[in-house]
């Protein structure tokens, strides 16, 4: 048959309505967007969850070392892959008063010049860094000048420290930063991914004593998520890791059975002198007209669903889909392929009597 005929013969089909195309383009659309949207929605709960990890100051680790933790070997982490900052501190016995509090002294830190950086401080360096409740109960905000009772200062920047779990006495507190040379109580370190070795990589932080009984403690400053977080295993070990093969498994049998349902057909054609190339070019057709709308949506879908996630996660999102799809697409052109491999001319009365 010439590409014209073929052509014809395949629109003629769809039109038709003898190669079911709704009903075979609705069972592979609800197969492929149901898998494909469940593992999206798994990878996007654990995407989440690292986010809600990191944002509860659970990333961030700390060593405890009473006067013994250089700030400038403490600053110098946060210059390791993965580590977004580290910094050192130390509380002084006097609190700080503000002229406009003087009742209600802050909670006082004398801090190295990134540890603002660490508590995600929008800070210029040039002042006070105050936590979101002092500076309100203050009625000041960031770049304002303000009054202690030691003289005249300035708010450098102001830090969220939400009560969601993390460690007490940085919420109503102020940070003065001073330099990197002085030795400190902790140094505060945030990494992301955690890094195994983070903890190992802190004590090069912590200044050698003579004291064997000199008490280091390594913790979080937000222990409520746990001390761990392995994103690597969760997404490997997601129930709907391998669900690409059902789709596939299922497409494989979705394009079989819609040319096996026609065997009865294809047979008579096959009888006529039809050439069998033909016939496979038109049933080629007849399959990706299902195939491809339910593809074209599936992708569409997709892209929308990534624009309104993370960004640096959407190459991710297009890509778990088409892990998917994929297969799928392939699986249903094979099986209609193996389905009509299988009609043989020669099987036409017996296929008439069980029809």
């Amino acid at each position: 048959m010439r590409a014209a005929a073929i052509l014809r013969e395949a629109w003629r089909d769809i039109v038709t309505g003898t190669t079911r195309i709704a009903t075979f383009a609705l069972a592979f659309g609800v197969l492929v967007t149901g898998v494909a949207a469940a593992d999206q929605l798994t990878v996007r709960r654990l995407v989440d969850e690292a986010d809600q990890y990191r944002a509860s100051g659970a990333s961030i680790v700390t060593i405890t070392a009473e006067g013994r933790v250089r700030g400038d070997a403490c600053e110098a982490l946060g210059r390791l892959p993965g580590v977004r900052a580290a910094g050192a501190l130390r509380q002084e016995d006097d609190g700080l008063r503000l002229s406009a509090l003087p009742q209600s002294p802050l909670t006082l830190y004398t801090v190295t010049p990134h540890l603002p950086d660490v508590l995600s401080a929008a800070s210029d360096g040039n002042g006070l860094v105050l936590s979101a409740d002092a500076a309100s109960a203050a009625g000041r905000g960031a770049r304002d000048p303000v009054d202690t009772v030691e003289g005249a200062s300035r708010i450098a920047g102001v830090y969220d420290y939400p009560e969601d779990g993390r460690r007490v006495g940085f919420g109503y507190a102020a940070l003065d930063v001073s330099a990197a040379s002085e030795l400190y109580d902790e140094c505060w370190v945030d990494a992301w991914p955690l890094h195994e070795r983070i903890d190992a990589l802190l004590l090069t932080a912590v200044q050698p004593s003579a004291d064997a009984d000199a008490d280091v403690q390594l913790s979080r400053v937000n222990t409520t998520l746990g001390t761990t977080f392995d994103g690597a295993t969760a997404f490997s070990g997601r129930l709907t890791a391998d669900a690409w093969l059902v789709a596939l498994c299922g497409s494989l049998v979705i394009g079989y059975v819609s040319v096996r349902v026609r065997r009865v057909a294809l047979a008579s054609a096959l009888h006529t002198r039809v050439p069998r190339r033909s016939l496979a070019a038109i049933l080629a057709l007849e399959t990706c007209s299902w195939v491809a709308p339910i593809a074209i949506v599936v992708v569409s879908a997709t892209v929308v669903f990534a624009a309104i996630g993370p960004t640096a996660d959407r190459g991710t999102t297009v890509l778990l889909t088409l892990r998917v799809l994929a297969p799928s697409v392939a699986a249903a052109v094979v099986g209609a392929a193996a389905a009509f491999v299988a009609t043989r001319e020669r099987h036409l009365f017996r296929y008439v009597k069980d029809r």
